[in-house]
């Protein structure tokens, strides 16, 4: 039965991590404030990280390494800011694995709470070391194909690249 109460409890408070819908532009200055570190990954898949200042219709300003930088809208992939992962989910999951392991391992009470206390602290250190990050903006996908042709002295082709 405490197994069962547990594994219900666990699941009750633990919410599936479902995929963010991603924002448009429109709602990015909504979902950032100024002086949120951020992260902006580009078009050639390259990560930015620097610090919200302001977005417009087509651009994105941040301070980074101490100078304003404009990008614009067209050439952001995603744009992900830190934080997300609140402590007390990995305090309660580490409480509760360590309360029921050690309670229905031992049969007693004092061993439980002790147990739940200990793995709550353990959880509560797994949880802070993770870097959380949430999706604040992901741009529409493209798909695009390039076919360039190849000519060499030797040799004759077509390279052909498909993106999605």
């Amino acid at each position: 039965m405490c197994i069962r109460f547990g594994a219900f409890l666990l699941a009750a408070l633990c919410p599936l991590c479902a995929a963010a819908q991603p924002a448009t532009a429109d709602s990015l200055a909504g979902k950032l404030k100024s002086g949120d570190t951020v992260y902006v990954l580009d078009s050639a898949s390259r990560e930015i990280t620097g610090v919200f200042g302001k977005v417009s219709d087509s651009t994105l300003t941040l301070m980074v390494n101490g100078e304003l930088r404009e990008y614009a809208l067209a050439d952001i992939r995603q744009v992900t800011r830190r934080g997300g992962d609140p402590l007390w989910n990995g305090i309660l999951v580490g409480a509760l694995i360590g309360g029921v392991g050690s309670g229905t391992a031992s049969q007693n009470v004092a061993l439980g709470i002790s147990g739940a206390i200990l793995y709550g602290g353990v959880g509560a250190v797994i949880d802070k070391l993770i870097d959380g990050r949430v999706l604040v903006y992901r741009a529409a996908r493209q798909t695009s194909i390039a076919i360039v042709p190849l000519v060499d002295r030797n040799r004759r082709g077509v390279r052909v690249s498909v993106r999605f």
